[in-house]
């Protein structure tokens, strides 16, 4: 998904349930290379499917990490603090208006 006045894309995970935000976050900032790392995470209960069966991905890259498009948590990494911080709409307005780095 964009984000406003970033150049590329961004990345989102979705995880069902309810994880340990610190240790994921550890978990892959020791695996990943900085740009695979997910800078969102939607926490779910359950993914949407088809009738086939199929992951209902469309909705999910419509919703992007607007928290009040869904009712999922949605989660933004925090570099500094070293996990994932739950993503409100203060923080959303400063994703978008670009103060706050990715």
């Amino acid at each position: 998904m964009q984000v406003p006045g970033h150049d590329g894309r961004a990345s989102m995970a979705a995880i069902i349930g309810d994880p340990d935000l610190a240790a994921l976050w550890a978990h892959v900032a020791t695996r990943l290379p900085t740009y695979a790392r997910p800078l969102f995470l939607r926490l779910s209960r359950e993914i949407a499917t088809t009738a086939t069966f199929k992951h209902r991905k469309n909705e999910l890259a419509r919703d992007g990490y607007d928290p009040g498009m869904t009712s999922d948590q949605l989660c933004f990494s925090d570099r500094e603090a070293h996990t994932f911080v739950p993503l409100d709409r203060v923080l959303h307005s400063q994703i978008c208006a670009g103060s706050l780095r990715l």
